[in-house]
């Protein structure tokens, strides 16, 4: 699994596709991707990768993708709690074994988009997958992690109940 935060796709993706070409991780989650409907999906292709993205129109600095190796077979998830966030891909793997989701929820989210990240940490233990990945970059602005706050405890209890569910974060 790779995870990367790469702040503009189209500006960083040459390191990324080499990486992918060399250690060919099985999934691989990008956040900040920074593209928008006017790229088009063969300028995102990575070879032996089919991709999922999420474009977000409002703003530059958003959107995230999952890459998995073609010869995996995956769907789409459509869930309407799951989905209620502005920038989010769920793919299942295998006829539903494998849930994995990738989120960014941007510096400046609002309290409703914060709290919609975690209800999808709360929603997700509940549906009927073998295991569960949630990855991203939630940039939760309510936690001061030297000092608890009340955004800590609700992002953190969300967190938890997610890890008692067998979740990788």
């Amino acid at each position: 699994m790779l995870v990367s935060d790469l702040c503009s796709f189209m500006r960083g993706n040459r390191p990324l596709k080499t990486s992918a070409f060399l250690t060919k991780p099985p999934y691989i989650f990008i956040t900040e991707t920074w593209c928008s409907q006017a790229v088009s999906d063969s300028e995102l292709n990575i070879q032996n990768y089919q991709f999922y993205r999420c474009d977000r129109e409002t703003k530059q600095e958003c959107g995230c993708f999952i890459y998995d190796l073609d010869t995996l077979k995956t769907n789409k998830v459509e869930d309407s709690v799951l989905n209620s966030l502005p920038e989010l891909v769920w793919i299942s793997i295998n006829n539903n074994s494998l849930l994995l989701g990738c989120i960014y929820g941007a510096p400046d989210s609002s309290d409703n988009v914060n709290d919609l990240i975690i209800n999808a940490f709360i929603h997700a233990p509940a549906l009927s997958y073998n295991a569960k990945v949630i990855t991203g970059g939630f940039n939760y602005h309510g936690i001061n992690w030297n000092i608890v706050t009340d955004g800590y405890d609700k992002f953190v209890m969300a967190q938890e109940m997610a890890l008692n569910a067998s979740f990788i974060h």
